[in-house]
């Protein structure tokens, strides 16, 4: 027996003491069982998760959208009273579906009915009724949380031999784990009720209610310090949007309006990146974490963003068989900013899921009340984009005398920019995208879905290709992009060159910042010190105008500043990215005759293996100028 065990065995009131000395102590009770209530509370705490729902309720009270909708088509002879009274038995044997919420002095409560009956009604449909129209009324109707149990069950009957089963239950009391509990327990029921047996379960050993107690003893002081402590470090100076372009401006009040596009990718795919998942020690999930983030990265440019991604929460044995909401949100920040290869991208996933899953405990709700990141009413916390693999069992929809169908309903709510869903399926994977409609374009989202996938085959046929390098558009695509830009092309008559309007920005604004990025940044004053410095640097090596200058340097505010100081000069700027091959590279100086190379201090030594002769000189670009430069007069020079 564990010492968690025995001490469980403890009186209450010794076993109060005893866990609260051990909290003090820092002691982790994570492990402590949880126990059934005494039976004489009449209310009991919400779990973190409930009370940030009741919170989003209270605020925008009528609202739909965490309502969890399931329709199902039944055709065949149906007893419905065994129907009705499988449901019956199923709230009987789980509290929280006959569970009512009341807000109790400053914390709300929740109250356990025993004498409930559920909302279920029989309703015969007219023959040219549009079953879509029906479900999705059906899941517009909101619950008024204080007064009716969050369920409803509405069974319509379309014709003779074929009805339509709607199960409609509020976030607050389930999850996609939990439709999976309560359809597997209708499975069982309905076949023993319909036959004319009587129905014979063992009660629960636990509760959501005792769940949403233990959670409330345990994550507190020491224990809910050590899990902030981490998420805290890991999501630090995480930016606050993913920008990623977008169809319509993005609104000042966040919409869910929403709706998804389904696709699907071929079992071969799908092997192919098993066989990449395998060969790396990760998941399919983990895969297909790496093939995000890189959609992700290419679309908006940015190295630093985070995706959520929903977790059962279900580690432990007691909890599996309850009906609840105990689904978390991970924030997984994704690590990209030195274009690592897609190999390296998916140990760094593995890496920080692991971690991640190691501090699932926290609910996200308290992760977001703790950091207090910066907020905008016209976009969620911390991520906008999510990725959901379902892999909660759920079991094969079979009953006798009767066929079951999932019916597809068209869901026009999300709570995210972008939700990319993956189920397995017959050797592939199911996908669908559900996107804000305020943001983008159906048109949009089918571009996104090919470009997604093929990343997938590049992963996998290129795993040694830093991911920067793995191309979204086909060749035809490119091609075509190209002579949509050739026949587009018109000439432009500009009032001013740009070096002479950046040095009057940096004679009117010194001190403001010019350029920043994540680490450094340079003021306007030290941007044009910087300007006149690469171009006196040209000057004296007796570059001409319309010499080619290579600058091989990363993306910092020096390496723009130089590209401007060769354009001064009136030079060719040809940029080299230092995590090109030193082949490639190469053949770049040498193709394009540039008669000089640029290069940040540190990538002195990359750069000098790749001068491709002795004509060619290197000089470093990266080292600080002074603020005290001479005048660089701007429209004569500039020319």
């Amino acid at each position: 027996m564990s010492i968690y065990d025995q001490i469980a065995k403890l009186p209450p009131e010794k076993r109060a003491v005893l866990e609260m000395m051990l909290q003090e102590q820092g002691v982790e009770l994570s492990q402590m069982p949880i126990l059934p209530r005494s039976g004489n509370e009449e209310d009991f705490p919400l779990s973190f998760a409930q009370q940030r729902l009741w919170f989003l309720d209270r605020l925008e009270p009528g609202s739909p959208l965490y309502n969890i909708c399931s329709p199902v088509r039944i055709r065949g002879e149906l007893n419905v009273e065994a129907l009705r009274r499988a449901f019956e038995l199923i709230v009987r044997k789980h509290e929280v579906l006959r569970t009512t919420f009341v807000n109790a002095g400053a914390e709300a409560r929740q109250k356990i009915h025993t004498d409930y009956k559920p909302d279920f009604e029989l309703i015969a449909l007219a023959e040219e009724a549009d079953i879509q129209q029906t479900i999705r009324a059906e899941a517009a109707h909101s619950f008024n949380l204080e007064e009716e149990a969050p369920l409803r069950i509405r069974l319509f009957r379309v014709k003779a031999g074929e009805h339509v089963l709607v199960l409609t239950l509020h976030h607050i009391v389930s999850d996609n784990w939990s439709t999976g509990v309560l359809i597997r327990e209708f499975m069982e029921f309905y076949p023993q009720l319909a036959g004319g047996k009587e129905v014979r379960f063992s009660p629960l050993e636990i509760q959501y209610a005792d769940f949403a107690a233990w959670q409330r003893k345990w994550l507190s002081g020491k224990t809910l310090q050590k899990q902030l402590d981490y998420w805290t470090e890991k999501l630090s100076g995480l930016p606050p949007v993913l920008d990623i372009p977008t169809d319509f401006p993005r609104p000042a009040y966040q919409s869910h309006n929403g709706d998804y596009i389904t696709f699907r990718m071929e079992p071969q795919q799908t092997t192919a990146l098993k066989s990449l998942a395998d060969s790396h020690d990760v998941t399919l999930f983990m895969s297909l974490m790496a093939a995000f983030e890189i959609l992700l990265l290419h679309y908006s440019g940015q190295d630093d963003f985070a995706v959520g991604t929903p977790i059962a929460n279900r580690n432990r044995a007691e909890i599996e068989p309850l009906i609840g909401f105990f689904i978390n949100t991970l924030v997984i920040r994704a690590d990209v900013h030195d274009n690592p290869t897609v190999s390296t991208l998916l140990q760094r996933i593995k890496e920080t899921m692991i971690g991640a899953y190691d501090h699932q405990d926290l609910p996200f709700e308290t992760l977001v009340e703790k950091l207090d990141p910066e907020r905008s009413m016209s976009h969620s916390p911390l991520f906008q984009t999510m990725l959901v693999f379902n892999n909660a069992p759920v079991g094969a929809l079979k009953l006798p005398g009767v066929e079951l169908e999932l019916i597809e309903f068209e869901n026009k709510t999300t709570k995210f920019d972008l939700i990319f869903n993956f189920m397995e399926n017959d050797g592939g994977l199911d996908g669908k995208v559900e996107f804000n409609t305020d943001l983008f374009t159906p048109e949009t989202i089918q571009r996104m879905i090919g470009y997604f996938k093929r990343i997938v085959s590049q992963m996998c046929a290129h795993a040694e290709l830093p991911v920067e390098q793995l191309s979204l558009l086909t060749e035809d695509e490119k091609e075509d992009v190209l002579r949509a830009s050739r026949e587009n092309s018109r000439q432009l008559k500009a009032e001013r060159l740009l070096i002479p309007a950046i040095l009057d920005q940096c004679a009117l604004r010194p001190e403001a910042t010019a350029l920043k990025n994540k680490n450094t940044e340079m003021s306007y004053a030290k941007l044009k010190a910087q300007i006149v410095r690469t171009r006196k640097q040209l000057e004296a090596r007796g570059v001409s105008p319309g010499s080619v200058v290579a600058v091989i340097a990363r993306r910092t505010p020096v390496s723009v500043a130089a590209m401007l100081g060769v354009l001064a000069h009136g030079a060719v700027y040809l940029p080299l990215d230092p995590n090109y091959p030193d082949e490639r590279l190469t053949f770049m100086l040498e193709d394009s005759e540039a008669v000089l190379l640029l290069s940040e201090k540190d990538l002195a030594g990359r750069a000098g293996e790749i001068l491709p002769g002795e004509n060619l000189e290197l000089i470093d670009v990266g080292s600080p100028a002074s603020e005290s430069s001479p005048p660089f007069s701007g429209e004569h020079d500039a020319a």
